[in-house]
């Protein structure tokens, strides 16, 4: 898919990404969501699979989980090997799992 052609898709494309995405099905008994990413938010998005992968996405959730009172964590710039990524996903685990 060549990217620079997005606006020129046929409508039905637009429904189908609105269907599969998370952004209109969030209700307000939807669970925390801690979203990770290892590219900052300025990345460039030079494929498919990192437009849908992109911290944009993760703060366009946030932004409508924080509107519906659902927590929702977004760190972007966080390489997976990093002991700051460890100390992310064990304190989400457990301030929402009960876990010491």
């Amino acid at each position: 898919m060549d990217l620079t052609k997005l606006d020129d898709l046929p409508q039905e494309k637009y429904e189908l990404f609105e269907e599969v995405s998370a952004l209109p099905h969030l209700t307000k008994d939807d669970p925390p969501a801690l979203l990770i990413y290892a590219s900052s938010m300025d990345a460039p998005i030079t494929s498919q699979s990192v437009g849908i992968h992109h911290p944009k996405f993760g703060a366009a959730l946030k932004e409508k989980m924080d509107a519906l009172g659902i927590e929702c964590q977004v760190h972007a710039g966080v390489g997976r090997d990093s002991q700051e990524w460890t100390k992310l996903v064990m304190d989400f685990v457990k301030r929402h799992f009960g876990m010491k």
